[in-house]
């Protein structure tokens, strides 16, 4: 009752706010450690007595790095004052004789008492009625799945086990393929388009090919260019050609715009 009537003004103390500026010369603390309040005159202040669980030891604290883990303060102490208090060297006495003296290892193999029951000892598992138990003698069940199954009957007063090995021929048959609606993500501008194309006076010639053969065209070797429908004509062709002859553009255009263009813009009647 004498801490909790003990207010600010009796203790006399001084409102810092965890200013590091505001810390006093004698107040050695580190930066983490700097308190809300501190004395005005340390000497003039009452010696109060700290009980805790246990010593610890971390850098953050400067006295020698000694603390008391969960601190209270049990009375006030008028029979000291900041002389007769204890000192660091009696502090660090302190520390090393607690933990010469004190065992916090807990045994390995410890025998905890098992909870008191009644001499009457219910069985493990719930007791059928003899129908019941007739009842499943006759007609054991088998669990299905994937898993080894057993079944259990009685012959002749005793337990008889039979295992029932089921296969899961589910994987057994090959895997069916599903069918797949296939969309050509490219228009097929020149299907119906068969094409040939001279060897020499084209340029990209390659680059055109594989732009018409993905667009649904029909590219002819030299062998079948009779049967050509179209012609590209060569800077250097001279001979005649099969189909209707179209300039190189005609192709180009209907790859740019995405749409067979009218031939007549790009044809040459032979």
């Amino acid at each position: 009752m004498q801490l909790v009537t003990m207010n600010m003004k009796e203790l006399d103390m001084v409102k810092i706010s965890k200013d590091a500026s505001k810390v006093p010369s004698w107040l050695n603390c580190t930066k983490t450690m700097i308190p809300d309040f501190v004395a005005r005159d340390p000497k003039a202040q009452p010696v109060w007595e700290i009980t805790g669980a246990e010593f610890t030891k971390h850098e953050v604290h400067t006295a020698s790095g000694i603390s008391v883990r969960f601190p209270r303060v049990t009375r006030i102490r008028s029979d000291k004052d900041w002389e007769t208090a204890t000192s660091l060297p009696e502090l660090q006495n302190l520390y090393k004789l607690s933990k010469d003296t004190s065992d916090f290892t807990l045994a390995s193999t410890s025998t905890v008492s098992s909870p008191v029951t009644s001499p009457r000892k219910r069985p493990a598992t719930p007791q059928q009625s003899p129908r019941k138990k007739r009842a499943n003698a006759s007609s054991p069940t088998i669990s299905g799945g994937d898993e080894d199954s057993t079944a259990t009957t009685a012959a002749k007063g005793n337990i008889k086990r039979t295992t029932v090995v089921t296969r899961d021929t589910s994987n057994d048959a090959p895997p069916q393929k599903k069918a797949r609606d296939l969309k050509n993500p490219l228009p097929d501008i020149f299907v119906g388009v068969k094409l040939f194309l001279p060897e020499e006076g084209v340029a990209n010639r390659d680059v055109l090919e594989r732009y018409f053969v993905a667009y649904g065209g029909d590219l002819l070797k030299g062998n079948n260019a009779d049967e050509a429908t179209h012609t590209v004509m060569g800077t250097n062709q001279d001979e005649p050609l099969a189909g209707t002859a179209v300039d190189v553009s005609w192709l180009w255009d209907s790859i740019k715009l995405q749409k067979l263009q009218l031939v007549k813009h790009y044809t040459k009647k032979l």
